[in-house]
């Protein structure tokens, strides 16, 4: 590469130093004991564009499992099968499959269950983004961070790659999955050096001083909003609420600056959201995604590859025509279907790479576990059929077993059911008492085969 050297990108980053980070904090803090039988970690993944369901599925499934051929579009994750849960068959609640943005419902309702306001100028619906709802129109991830958050430094990370590299689709529904509250998304960061700083900046010796004077200072702004929020209107007071959540989460994110990980050398990024870098950018936001968990800093992660209408093109597999494209082309020959295939397996790779590293470190609460037995992975992209633009019997990729209360090596394919319904089973998995999520109307329960 001639912007970035591999070398150096992600040097730091490996599993040697990675492991050093992870067992230096298993001799210097006491692991704390986990309630049995509940998920403590969650990570979602998006991959954009939707997929081709007929090159999806596994090559052949039965009541004991599914296989999965190293060729396949799923092939990359075959030897993580005894880890996953494939699910095929749940639509996206109340999708308007007749609007001209397709794109923009799915990536904005595929993590929160509701509809999002219509973006820019291409709009064709109008959601309210989850006003009333019991879940307050937040993404899966969100709504766990708020509740187990404050056990970690990171209430959430959000991190991407070239998440907003478009000057049509930049910062609306067609690049945002994470929502906080109703119509307020949360922008992943694509920097992997703002990342690392986040991270590690505070724990140098030399600036603690710093952070103190900082945190010092967000104190007095922080009481002087509270007091406001009693002099202002119910819609202005929701307002308040949010910058005084902001404020919480970057104080908590200075407590505990005594955590015992080693920090990894910086990457030394340069043109982050070049094309070319995707793939060692996107390496590198998983290393650093996963330090984090394994040093407790966090316990909720997401990672954004690219957005939806993605113009990001695959050259390192030689290709010459955008992704967004390409996934509309397949089937109509031209080799678009091959080079579809071959692009959704880059995409595997990364999501088989990242089980990698969870499986390389003990989970410090379970003898012999990794942190994938206590975290749930999903996978997720926003159209179930890329060629045809639907959101009907979508495909979601699941790994991990819930700390023990899911069976893994496991493929359904469901009827009559929403993806509500997952988000609910995967609260339920993670302790979290819930009956609905999102849309109300979607209707209440788990998934039966995950209860």
């Amino acid at each position: 590469m001639s912007l970035m050297s591999r070398r150096r990108l992600i040097g730091g980053l490996g599993g040697s130093v990675l492991a050093g980070t992870f067992c230096d904090r298993l001799l210097v803090r006491p692991a704390n004991a986990a309630t049995p039988g509940v998920a403590k970690r969650l990570i979602v993944l998006f991959t954009p564009d939707g997929t081709y369901p007929d090159y999806w599925a596994p090559n052949e499934t039965s009541e004991d499992g599914f296989t999965l051929d190293d060729d396949s579009m799923l092939g990359p994750l075959a030897p993580h099968k005894d880890d996953l849960i494939l699910i095929n068959g749940l639509d996206l609640y109340a999708a308007p499959n007749t609007v001209s943005c397709q794109h923009a419902f799915g990536i904005g309702a595929i993590l929160t269950n509701v509809s999002q306001p219509a973006p820019n100028s291409f709009g064709g619906y109008g959601g309210d983004g989850g006003v009333g709802t019991s879940t307050n129109g937040m993404s899966v991830d969100q709504y766990v961070a708020s509740i187990i958050g404050n056990e970690s430094r990171f209430r959430s990370l959000e991190l991407g790659v070239q998440t907003s590299v478009s000057s049509i689709y930049a910062d609306d529904a067609y690049t945002r999955m994470c929502y906080s509250a109703p119509n307020t998304p949360v922008v992943s960061d694509n920097n992997p050096a703002n990342v690392y700083s986040r991270l590690f900046d505070a724990l140098s010796p030399d600036n603690r001083a710093v952070t103190s004077r900082r945190k010092s200072l967000l104190d007095v702004a922080y009481k002087d909003l509270k007091d406001l929020q009693y002099r202002v209107s119910s819609a202005e007071r929701a307002k308040l609420d949010l910058h005084l959540q902001a404020i919480e989460d970057i104080e908590h994110s200075w407590m505990g600056l005594d955590i015992a990980c080693t920090a990894p050398d910086a990457p030394d990024v340069e043109e982050y959201d070049a094309n070319a870098n995707f793939p060692d950018v996107l390496k590198t936001q998983i290393d650093l995604l996963v330090t984090a968990i394994a040093c407790g800093m966090t316990n909720v992660g997401t990672i954004q590859m690219s957005q939806t209408i993605s113009y990001m093109v695959m050259t390192w597999l030689k290709h010459s025509t955008d992704w967004h494209s390409l996934s509309h082309a397949v089937g109509y020959g031209g080799g678009a279907t091959e080079q579809y295939v071959e692009g959704t397996r880059f995409f595997m790779e990364n999501v088989s790479y990242l089980l990698d590293r969870l499986k390389s470190f003990p989970d410090p609460d379970i003898y012999g576990g990794t942190l994938l037995d206590t975290t749930i992975v999903l996978v997720v992209h926003e159209l179930s059929d890329s060629v045809l633009h639907s959101y009907t019997k979508n495909q979601f990729i699941v790994a991990g077993n819930a700390c023990g209360q899911w069976q893994t090596g496991k493929y359904y394919d469901l009827d009559g059911h929403n993806h509500g319904e997952l988000l609910v089973s995967i609260c339920q998995a993670m302790g979290i008492e819930i009956d609905t999520f999102g849309n109300p109307d979607s209707g209440s329960g788990g998934l039966a085969v995950l209860s």
